[in-house]
């Protein structure tokens, strides 16, 4: 019997009909069965919108949170955002406070837990957010998208972003693989919904190039998840060798919610060379980060100057011709 399930379906447009399907072979009812609280990680992290491919379907996360409600479960959402923007005006801007019938909380100003993390060998203490390990159920929302450092950013890297602004810092400098694990393994996802609407490629996660994909991924496991579509794009993804190979099973549907054989997950990834260099960048970056600070650089403008409105839109027209 397979250990876990992933589901890949085909949708003409991120619908209410699309999530029910998907909770429904889930089996979510059951799996959820009891669970009072639930804890919602969209990847929210920039100000980009789900069409540029970076961030998350505003009616996809809509429609997990009506699902949810209509079950009678308490839905708190949060996230923190990327190091170089004001989270607190990033979230305001995107009015999530608001938009969504579900409590949103900017996790770089809530209550946390110290915990220990072994990296390398060492325990580590990290700050995590208390309202996570509260909750009796966690909903993982990632995008499907390339990432410059890990080649894809899906599920896995998605709770990387329940750590808050320097916790973060903590994590790339010390290693950023070994982090994912840690945070995983103390949250562990009870099930993953993917926005593969609008996919990114390229240079990921912000400087990458939309592509219209017209799917939606689930899963009962992050790590399923994450292993499934790394199996299927044939991609090693160094922070999956910290856990064993599990068997899982692989159903992908069409658009009338038939069974069908295959289905294009296809993506251009970033140069392998690349993201092997760009891992040890960013290792690097952020531990100079505290020497940065004190020298009157914060890491903060040093990524503001790298990545911003400019540079992006640069970046995205170069890549029509790099890959």
């Amino acid at each position: 019997m397979p250990d876990h399930v992933f589901i890949a379906k085909k949708i003409k447009s991120i619908s209410r009909k699309e999530v029910d399907f998907l909770f429904l072979k889930l089996n979510a009812e059951e799996k959820l069965k009891g669970k009072k609280t639930i804890f919602i990680k969209p990847n929210l992290f920039a100000p980009e919108g789900s069409k540029t491919g970076a961030t998350v379907d505003f009616d996809l996360i809509s429609h997990v949170v009506d699902y949810l409600n209509e079950r009678g479960k308490k839905v708190y959402m949060g996230e923190v955002g990327a190091h170089q923007y004001d989270s607190e005006k990033l979230f305001r801007d995107m009015e999530l406070y608001d938009r969504f019938n579900a409590e949103f909380i900017n996790l770089n100003f809530t209550e946390f837990k110290e915990v220990f993390f072994e990296i390398k060998g060492k325990k580590y203490r990290f700050k995590v957010p208390k309202i996570v390990l509260d909750c009796d159920g966690i909903i993982n929302m990632p995008k499907y998208k390339t990432h410059t450092a890990t080649i894809l950013t899906m599920a896995i890297k998605n709770f990387y972003g329940l750590l808050p602004g320097k916790e973060k810092w903590k994590g790339h400098s010390l290693g950023l693989n070994e982090t994912f694990y840690n945070i995983n393994n103390l949250f562990p996802s009870d099930i993953v919904i993917t926005d593969a609407y609008i996919a990114m490629e390229g240079l990921g996660p912000t400087l990458g190039v939309p592509v219209k994909k017209n799917l939606l991924f689930a899963s009962d496991s992050a790590v399923a998840h994450d292993m499934a579509i790394s199996q299927i794009l044939n991609v090693k993804l160094e922070y999956l060798k910290f856990y064993d190979t599990m068997e899982i099973e692989k159903n992908y549907y069409n658009e009338k919610g038939e069974k069908i054989e295959n289905i294009d997950f296809s993506l251009r990834l970033p140069p392998g060379i690349y993201s092997r260099v760009w891992y040890h960048v960013n290792e690097y970056f952020y531990k100079c980060g505290p020497s940065l600070e004190k020298r009157g650089v914060p890491p903060r403008e040093v990524l503001n100057f790298l990545v911003n409105d400019t540079t992006i839109k640069f970046w995205r027209r170069f890549q029509r011709y790099l890959f």
